[in-house]
C-alpha cells in the first residue's frame, strides 16, 4: 500500500516539473516573438524616418519654381499682351 501511494507522488511531482517545463517554453517563446515583432516595429520607423528624410531632401533640393501659369519665357509676352489689350479698349 505504501508503495503505490509513493508511486502516486513521484508521478504527480514530475507531471508538475512537466507542466512547470511547458509554461516556461511559452515564456520563453512568447519573449522570443515580442522580441521580434519590436525588431521589425523599429525597423520599420527607421525605414519610414529614412524616406520621409529623403522626401524632404528631395522638396529641398528642387529649384525654386515661377508661380503656376507662368512660365519665365512667357513673362515678356504676357506683359506685351496685356498692354495691347488695354491699349484696343480705350479706342
Amino acid at each position: 500500500m505504501f508503495m503505490p501511494m509513493l508511486i502516486h507522488k513521484i508521478l504527480k511531482f514530475s507531471a508538475g516539473k512537466k507542466a512547470e517545463a511547458r509554461l516556461v517554453a511559452r515564456r520563453q517563446a512568447r519573449a522570443e516573438a515580442r522580441d521580434i515583432r519590436m525588431r521589425e516595429i523599429e525597423k520599420q520607423q527607421k525605414e519610414a524616418e529614412k524616406n520621409h528624410t529623403d522626401q524632404y531632401d528631395d522638396h529641398v533640393d528642387e529649384p525654386a519654381r515661377p508661380p503656376r501659369g507662368i512660365r519665365s519665357d512667357n513673362r515678356e509676352r504676357a506683359s506685351s499682351y496685356a498692354s495691347v489689350g488695354s491699349d484696343s479698349r480705350r479706342n
